[in-house]
């Protein structure tokens, strides 16, 4: 899946046109490069999400992957052992690196997962900010 540059498996839409992004693959989009695919991650969970009251992992995941797609139950408890955190807890501006982290490990295996440095240096370099409401 990485070989597409996205560790989150972001799905293709036709409505986001995300900077770097190339086309699709099997429903999910392609990019450019990989900061490009950590940056829609980003994008989604920081801003969109939290504008929609997703503030918790087990918002989050049970938003990103869906009992319906996913053994949502053992995505969240996986997420939360990395991250050392309480599904119901209000994620700050430094829980979002490990989260997007630990989730690119759940959806693209070990081997081709993303670094929370990798994760922070995305947000760095394009400025991306954390949506306060």
């Amino acid at each position: 899946m990485i070989a597409k540059n996205n560790p989150l498996n972001v799905r293709f839409s036709i409505k986001n046109l995300w900077k770097g992004q190339t086309g699709q693959r099997k429903g999910f989009a392609t990019f450019s490069n990989l900061s490009f695919g950590i940056r829609a991650a980003c994008i989604i969970l920081m801003r969109s999400y939290r504008k929609r009251g997703l503030v918790t992992p087990r918002q989050i995941i049970g938003t990103w992957a869906p009992p319906s797609e996913n053994n949502t139950d053992g995505y969240l408890s996986f997420v939360c052992r990395m991250m050392d955190i309480n599904p119901d807890s209000e994620l700050s501006t430094l829980d979002y690196p490990m989260l997007i982290a630990s989730m690119s490990w759940m959806e693209v295996g070990f081997e081709e997962s993303i670094s929370a440095m990798q994760v922070q240096a995305v947000i760095d370099s394009f400025g991306i900010e954390i949506y306060h409401g």
